[in-house]
């Protein structure tokens, strides 16, 4: 009986959890620069770029990320992890760094919009409602990265435990000694 009701329940949270995801993203519009070749990207490679894990576009322009000033929306948390204060830090120590540059902010939703218009590469989360005039929508697909099963032919989803698990563990070649 117990485990029932813990299998309903686990369930229960996960559909929640993916009507999170969905309507985080719901109040949010991906815009680009017209330049920008791209009609759709995943999710994954959304958090990339917010991330500065992907630096250019497949075209090879730099991607520019612009955020609204302030304090960041549910949309910018979703894509990638982290809360408004955390995002900063986060750009500045990459700048300091020398590996990447901060993100250009916009006073409102408008003058984000026409910042992304104006800049090449360009890409930012609008909030719905906002008058998209110079920029493109980019739709977003997917939430995790899809692998192929090898032996079963079947595609699944893969969490960050299955990922590690299937990666080869090298420590070996850490500790040994001559």
């Amino acid at each position: 009986m117990n485990t029932i009701s813990l299998k309903s329940g686990l369930v229960g949270v996960a559909l929640l959890a993916g009507a999170l995801t969905a309507s985080a993203l719901d109040t949010v519009l991906v815009t680009a620069n017209t330049d920008v070749p791209q009609e759709a990207v995943s999710l994954t490679t959304l958090k990339e770029m917010y991330t500065g894990r992907t630096m250019y576009w497949p075209d090879g322009q730099k991607v520019v990320i612009a955020v609204l000033a302030g304090d960041t929306d549910e949309g910018l948390r979703e894509v990638c992890g982290m809360g408004s204060s955390q995002f900063k830090t986060f750009w500045r120590r990459m700048e300091f760094s020398g590996r990447g540059d901060e993100p250009r902010t916009a006073d409102n939703a408008d003058a984000l919009v026409a910042l992304v218009a104006s800049t090449k590469g360009a890409i930012a989360l609008v909030p719905v409602g906002t008058d998209l005039k110079g920029v493109k929508v980019i739709k977003v697909t997917g939430e995790t990265p899809v692998l192929a099963d090898p032996g079963k032919g079947k595609t699944s989803r893969v969490t960050n435990s299955e990922r590690y698990a299937r990666a080869p563990m090298r420590f070996s070649t850490w500790f040994t000694h001559d």
